[in-house]
């Protein structure tokens, strides 16, 4: 039989580059959306902010199709963020060196 998960589920560290940019010359706003993302949409999974300006993510899942979906959700979050900042996040992946596998 196939083992189990336990009753939390099963974890992920995945590495979050987190590229903001505003629309236009004429907009500011990358530092704020930058901190509104890090208190508001990755408050529950931060790790750690790395050197390199990356961010270290815990995520929870039950199964694959959980995954995929947590991490389409937390993308989407981050555009939707950096959207309302008049920003953007084109150039955001999330990136599972573990196991050598990418999202964006």
């Amino acid at each position: 039989a196939a083992p189990q998960p336990d009753i939390q589920g099963n974890v992920i560290r995945l590495v979050l580059h987190l590229a903001i940019e505003n629309n236009n010359q004429f907009v500011r706003g990358k530092k704020r959306t930058r901190e509104w993302i890090e208190t508001w949409v990755l408050g529950d999974c931060l790790v750690q902010r790395r050197k390199d300006g990356d961010y270290e993510l815990d995520i929870r899942y039950d199964d694959d199709e959980d995954l995929e979906r947590e991490l389409n959700d937390l993308l989407l979050d981050i555009a939707i963020t950096a959207e309302d900042h008049h920003c953007h996040s084109d150039d955001t992946y999330l990136h599972d060196e573990a196991g050598d596998r990418y999202w964006s």
